[in-house]
């Protein structure tokens, strides 16, 4: 039993040693493991920024030189082929009254259909033509259509006759597709008349002349036309070559062209792109001696006066003819001088007419006014002829009282009761007849139902108060069966009308 016991005791001596052992060895571990030192990651390197190669810098900048270049001239290239340079472009603008530009590019749709639209009255085209021939003694579709261009014009110039004064010089531009083939064409011109084409030797350039000749005996009724070129337009005047010299002048002169001028772009930014032709008007000059010229008027004193106004209150202005499919249109702009209507309320709104009304009307018409709000209308008109005078349009609304009371007596208010009526879109027209005439007029109203009440009572008071009734001659049966004949108005035959 000794044996045993001792044996057991040394077994667990060694055991307790290898626990203390393993013990010792799990706590060298943990104190190791504390004593580590935690390493830092290390820092991320910035990389550092290159500068761009010189040779990239400018090639981007070449690039986008070159890109600009390419917009830029792909406008010219579009521009020269498909418009004509206009005429603002070449006109000085203090020498320059009025000038007319007229599409003549045989492909456009403008002009075909301008051509079919004319092709049955007096002014058609092919009529034009033969006119033309006659005049110069020349074919024009074998001779002249091969290089003309896309566009005609014509310009009044002013300048001065000394101690007669200022006159007009009427110019005319043909653009030329072929310099050597026009020049070719004037010299056969002049071989058909009996004339030389010899440069006249002009200071202010190269300026041409030749005769056309009259076919009558008299020699007193020949003309002289005088041509020069200025870019791509044949210029050509007649009887007299100042109006070339003061062109070619203002070409190397640098004079202000008109194109340059604010009110001609005001105007010309707002015609439509497509169009037959486009007239520019220049109030900036005398007009009444433009006037006369194409007898618009005479030296009436009166008619003159009533010009007058016009001419202080718009600067400028430009019409453009379009061809529709069955009508012509004419668009005129005008630009007001704004020094003293500028800040008038009838003159200065913007606001669209779009003529729905006109979907109401007959095609027989022989006058018709459209537009919107009557009383702005007719209060804007007083505004320019009175050039903005306040006094002046109180002075037109008391006249417009005084008339409303005379027709529609005292109860009827012109600002309550007509003028209501008549501030949307209206629509007045004229068809003239053998008799008599007839006259329509068609208003929107805003409030039908209190509008029918207003309409109404200016009726019934129109009857009573103002209206004068043409007198018809009524048969009536009396009593002993004869018939009598009684002269009568019958004013309840207007309302029911």
């Amino acid at each position: 039993m000794g044996r045993k016991s001792t044996a057991k005791k040394k077994r667990r001596l060694e055991e307790q040693k290898k626990e203390e052992a393993q013990k010792k060895v799990k706590e060298q571990k943990k104190t190791s493991k504390k004593k580590k030192v935690k390493k830092e990651k290390p820092a991320k390197q910035q990389k550092e920024r290159k500068p761009l190669p010189k040779q990239k810098i400018f090639g981007g900048l070449l690039s986008a030189i070159m890109l600009t270049l390419f917009v830029y001239v792909s406008m010219l290239l579009f521009s020269s082929a498909f418009r004509a340079t206009p005429l603002a472009e070449i006109l000085p603008e203090d020498q320059t009254v009025a000038f007319l530009e007229i599409n003549t590019n045989i492909d456009h749709t403008q002009l075909v259909k301008a051509k079919e639209l004319l092709q049955e009255t007096d002014y058609s085209i092919d009529g034009k033509l033969t006119l033309i021939e006659e005049l110069i003694n020349t074919n024009v579709d074998e001779n002249i259509k091969p290089w003309l261009g896309r566009q005609l014009g014509l310009a009044e110039l002013v300048y001065s006759k000394g101690e007669e004064g200022e006159a007009l010089a009427t110019v005319y531009f043909v653009e030329t597709i072929g310099k050597q083939q026009t020049e070719s064409t004037l010299k056969m011109i002049a071989d058909n008349n009996l004339s030389e084409f010899e440069n006249t030797g002009s200071e202010a350039g190269k300026i041409s002349k030749l005769t056309l000749r009259n076919p009558s005996e008299d020699r007193s009724q020949d003309h002289q036309i005088y041509t020069t070129f200025i870019g791509d337009y044949l210029v050509i005047a007649p009887d007299t070559p100042v109006a070339l010299d003061m062109l070619l002048k203002a070409q190397t002169e640098g004079s202000k062209k008109v194109a340059d001028s604010e009110k001609y772009e005001e105007v010309y930014d707002k015609t439509p792109f497509n169009k037959i032709a486009f007239i520019y008007l220049n109030f900036d000059h005398e007009q009444s001696s433009l006037m006369q010229k194409y007898g618009v008027y005479t030296e009436s004193k009166l008619l003159n006066s009533a010009v007058q106004p016009f001419a202080l209150i718009f600067n400028s202005e430009g019409l453009a003819l379009t061809a529709k499919d069955n009508y012509f249109e004419v668009e005129s702009f005008m630009n007001l001088e704004e020094a003293f209507l500028g800040a008038n309320r009838f003159v200065t709104y913007q606001e669209n007419y779009d003529a729905d009304l006109t979907q109401f009307t007959p095609e027989n018409l022989d006058v018709f006014w459209g537009g919107e709000n009557i009383e702005r209308q007719i209060k804007r008109m007083i505004a320019l002829l009175s050039e903005g005078n306040e006094t002046t349009s109180e002075v037109f609304e008391g006249v417009l009282n005084s008339y409303t009371e005379k027709y529609f007596g005292s109860s009827v208010s012109l600002i309550e009761d007509i003028y209501p009526l008549i501030q949307n879109e209206f629509a007045l027209g004229v068809r003239m007849g053998e008799e008599k005439n007839n006259y329509l007029l068609i208003l929107e109203l805003s409030s039908p139902a209190e509008d029918a009440i207003r309409l109404q009572k200016i009726a019934n008071n129109f009857i009573s108060s103002g209206a004068v009734f043409e007198p018809h001659i009524e048969k009536r049966e009396l009593e002993d069966g004869t018939i009598a004949q009684e002269i009568v108005a019958t004013p309840e035959e207007l309302i029911k009308s």
